[in-house]
């Protein structure tokens, strides 16, 4: 597991946690890609990128599958992919999940969180910054 920050204090402050953190997590990425750093201004971009995928995602599922992005936590692993471009990997996690199987607050903000199953509680997507682009969105089935 490498480096990690939390991006905003201003956020935890106002919301206790933070919503989203930054890791930078070999196991995630392309295996020679290098971890990128990620600006505010980038950081929106994501989540204005992911909330227009999940409404597209949201209007073409059955209720049961559609997310509600103001339930979940957030990791982001940014890397290059081999033409350069900033590719994010999102992991979004139900923050109900955290507290119902025990996590720990703080593991969630340490270690990049795989889950076999869980259902809509767990899925992850690629955005390319560049690209202006979030792709092959990956939601867990159910056991």
């Amino acid at each position: 597991c490498g480096s990690i920050h939390i991006f905003s204090k201003k956020e935890e402050i106002e919301a206790g946690t933070p919503k989203h953190v930054i890791i930078h997590d070999n196991d995630e990425i392309p295996e020679k890609a290098e971890f990128a750093i990620l600006d505010k201004k980038e950081i929106e971009q994501i989540f204005l990128l992911l909330d227009s995928a999940i409404v597209n995602h949201n209007s073409e599922s059955e209720k049961y599958w559609r997310i509600d992005l103001s339930q979940y936590k957030f990791q982001l692993v940014p890397f290059y992919n081999d033409e350069k471009e900033k590719v994010i990997w999102v992991n979004g996690i139900c923050i109900q999940d955290l507290f119902d199987y025990g996590e720990e607050e703080k593991s969630w903000r340490e270690t990049v969180l795989i889950v076999n199953d869980g259902g809509k509680c767990h899925f992850n997507i690629y955005v390319n910054l560049k690209r202006s682009k979030a792709f092959d969105l990956v939601i867990n089935g159910e056991a």
